[in-house]
């Protein structure tokens, strides 16, 4: 309505779908959440919340090149397998050096593998200290913008090379920082 449009003019709205929707089923014994904290001394702290079949969870780290750096298994207790891995000569994320490193997890029930899945994941330490943030121990000063994902002409539906050239235009205005917005 001509209302809707009066009361959000940072943002067009507009009706339908714009991304793609698909429905897909998974096991019953599962791998419910995952979460991995990773500091820059190379410690990864991971929970993975499962469904209550599960007997025993195996988490393994494998570095950029993909060499494995860090195994093991964990059983379970009240529907939560907790680890912490350290990797060697860990080398730390930035946005400069974007190293990522990739978490595989594996749940197994009674009759063995039930689910498996990855995460690709940056061991990095942010903090501030004197007003100053700080990424690795290393100053950073955030240059942000917000950001609609929209397109003049095709809405809602933006493309790769869209994104790719909102990337690019950022880059050589000097932006470091975005908060996608609604």
């Amino acid at each position: 309505c001509d209302g809707t449009y009066l009361e959000d003019q940072d943002f067009w709205r507009l009706s339908g779908l714009a991304r793609d929707t698909y429905v897909f089923s998974r096991e019953k014994d599962r791998l419910e959440d995952i979460r991995v904290v990773a500091n820059g001394a190379g410690e990864a702290t991971i929970r993975a919340e499962v469904s209550k079949n599960i007997t025993s969870v195996e988490f393994q780290i494998l570095d950029p090149l993909g060499k494995e750096v860090a195994l093991t298994k964990v059983k379970p207790e009240k529907k939560s397998a907790d680890a912490l891995l350290q990797v060697p000569s860990v080398k730390q994320w930035s946005a400069e050096t974007p190293w990522l490193y990739t978490l595989n997890v594996t749940a197994y029930n009674k009759k063995g593998i039930s689910e498996t899945t990855s995460i690709e994941f940056g061991f990095r330490d942010v903090c501030i200290k004197d007003g100053q943030l700080l990424v690795n121990g290393k100053p950073v000063l955030i240059k942000g913008t917000n950001r609609h994902e929209m397109n003049p002409y095709k809405g809602y539906v933006v493309s790769e090379a869209d994104m790719i050239q909102d990337i690019l235009l950022m880059k050589q205005l000097n932006i470091n920082a975005v908060r996608t917005s609604h």
